[in-house]
């Protein structure tokens, strides 16, 4: 009777880890746009970063980091498959001490620290338009 039990938990170890792993799509999560400044120019040599988070107690574990800088016309790009693990992706544009970065949601800019995409929205396209203003 044992071997059976053994038999079919290992029958169904297989649908188990496939279960746990469909929430990481083999597909990259994209987050792309464009950054301007107040006056709609595109701003050039902006960092960005979009990096994977695993919570673990009160210290988060990085799963992933990728970089990238705004081309000459203010666009971006970046894209990663996501590790299994993460519990969420966040990015943050790096403004340094020379610009406020805001965020457009419904048409208005409001101020940005770091936006933050869940586990539903791994593997999808997202557009982050980005308004920087000088400090």
């Amino acid at each position: 009777m044992k071997r059976r039990e053994v038999l079919r938990l290992l029958g169904l170890l297989p649908a188990g880890l496939a279960a746990c792993n469909s929430k990481f799509p083999s597909a990259p999560t994209v987050v792309m746009g464009k950054v301007v400044d107040e006056n709609g120019m595109p701003v050039m040599g902006i960092e960005l970063t979009l990096g994977g988070i695993k919570k673990k107690g009160v210290s988060p574990i990085p799963t992933f980091d990728v970089r990238t800088e705004t081309d000459r016309n203010g666009e971006y790009r970046l894209s990663h498959v996501v590790p299994s693990g993460t519990d969420f992706i966040e990015f943050v544009p790096a403004t340094g001490t020379k610009y406020i970065p805001y965020i457009e949601r419904d048409g208005q800019y409001e101020i940005l620290g770091s936006f933050v995409i869940r586990s539903s929205d791994y593997g999808t396209n997202k557009t982050v338009n980005l308004q920087v203003r000088k400090l």
